[in-house]
């Protein structure tokens, strides 16, 4: 077996704590935050397991599940809430009812309601012809 880095070796157990739990996967800066590093860095890291064989990335439009190839066990998907942007959130700190509308997706495509181009979407910001 590969000798891992202190870094692999964290965001490894990282993952499988997530796995183990059915909780969602990570993102990188969720493991940044473990390896006090960039998160560029945390991506290195995990591109790195996965080209190891330690662990198997699913990507599935802006969501990631992660498999422990060892055990078999797999992460939850990301959650859609996880890509919000920091200085969104931090605004949704001081107005929550701010932050709805960027949890809320369109019902037809799951795209952000307030910039959805499907029919549903234009329906829900009164945008159709009656």
């Amino acid at each position: 077996m590969t000798r891992l880095t202190a870094e692999q070796r964290k965001a490894l157990l990282l993952f499988e704590r997530a796995a183990l739990a059915a909780q969602p996967c990570p993102t990188n800066e969720d493991v940044a935050e473990v390896l006090d590093c960039s998160h560029t860095k945390a991506g290195v890291v995990v591109a790195d397991l996965d080209a190891l064989g330690l662990i198997r990335v699913t990507r599935e439009g802006r969501t990631r599940t992660v498999e422990i190839v060892a055990t078999g066990l797999r992460t939850a998907p990301t959650r859609r809430w996880q890509f919000i942007n920091r200085t969104t959130y931090d605004r949704a700190e001081r107005n929550p009812a701010a932050i709805l509308q960027y949890h809320t997706g369109c019902a037809w495509c799951g795209c952000r309601v307030d910039v959805c181009s499907c029919r549903d979407g234009k329906a829900a910001r009164g945008e159709m012809a009656a």
